[in-house]
């Protein structure tokens, strides 16, 4: 049996799916959020949406999906990405190295004025 690969109307797909899952979580996350509603469906006490957003987290679905793209373009691209990560991490500390300094110099200040 050939390697089946994901397609990219597949993988719009899937982040379909993913979204709604998220929007499922958001909406019916938590006990309160629920009891604002009147459930069909209740085992052991529990309403049957409130298990359901046990078992939906969106964030697993992002993360592979990503994680595949990025896969394929590597093998489609090459050594191309290797510059994209390198000019990624020069943008993350030049925006990071900043803001620490910063934080450290008004930690010092906010110390010094409170003692």
């Amino acid at each position: 049996m050939p390697p089946t690969t994901i397609t990219k109307r597949d993988t719009e797909t899937l982040k379909g799916v993913a979204i709604l899952m998220m929007l499922w979580l958001h909406l019916f996350h938590g006990l309160p959020w629920v009891s604002l509603s009147t459930p069909i469906f209740i085992i052991e006490g529990i309403p049957l949406v409130t298990i359901l957003t046990n078992a939906t987290n969106p964030v697993y679905f992002f993360t592979f999906l990503s994680g595949y793209g990025l896969y394929l373009s590597y093998l489609n691209k090459g050594r191309k990405n290797v510059l994209r990560v390198k000019k990624l991490y020069t943008q993350y500390w030049i925006c990071t190295i900043p803001f620490v300094i910063v934080g450290a110099l008004l930690k010092k200040i906010i110390i010094l004025v409170i003692y």
